[in-house]
């Protein structure tokens, strides 16, 4: 008989079922494989429990693979193009060393949360936005300001005036390297 695949409206199916619906209604679409494969990973991006770096990752095949351009993508899903750049640095320009860092930390984090109760404070979860701005530093850069943030435990504001004092030293000694090279010459 015909293939079929599972369509994201099936988690609805079976959550109307657990209610005790008897009937769900459906819309049944013949669409090409390819077609499918775009629908499916568009509807995943919406779900909730992405980690902002997959949803980079996400961004980035819509581009690459389906031609979408940013701009659209952010359109589909309810959000700013901004919003839509930003998670792709976190998936382009963010080293491999931090990506895996920042995921291990949510990780953890999202544990501690779930399984003592009893703890004095929070665990330590580093701002979005503060992770946006580590990725656009230098590379050579990121580890180490990424580790300082999360061993003094910075909030949004300090983490950002570090990060933008960082950024300006490097330039400021890449303007100095640039002088002396020149005056070498």
């Amino acid at each position: 008989g015909p293939r079929r695949r599972a369509h994201p409206a099936g988690r609805r199916a079976r959550a109307a079922r657990l209610a005790g619906l008897e009937e769900v209604p459906v819309l049944v679409r013949n669409v090409p494989d390819d077609s499918a494969a775009e629908m499916s990973l568009i509807a995943n991006i919406q779900r909730e429990d992405f980690s902002d770096i997959e949803l980079g990752y996400a961004f980035v095949a819509l581009k690459q693979v389906y031609g979408y351009q940013y701009n659209e993508i952010a359109d589909i899903i309810g959000k700013t193009r901004h919003y839509v750049t930003a998670k792709v640095n976190l998936a382009t320009k963010l080293t491999k060393e931090v990506q895996e860092q920042v995921t291990l930390d949510l990780d953890n984090a999202k544990i501690l949360k779930e399984t003592i109760t009893d703890r004095v404070k929070e665990p330590y979860v580093m701002n979005v936005n503060v992770i946006e701005a580590i990725a656009r530093l230098p590379e050579r850069l990121q580890s180490a300001v990424y580790n300082k943030v999360k061993a003094e435990e910075l909030d949004k504001d300090q983490a950002l005036t570090l990060i933008r004092a960082v950024k300006s030293q490097a330039e400021g000694a890449k303007e100095l390297i640039k002088t002396y090279l020149e005056s070498q010459s």
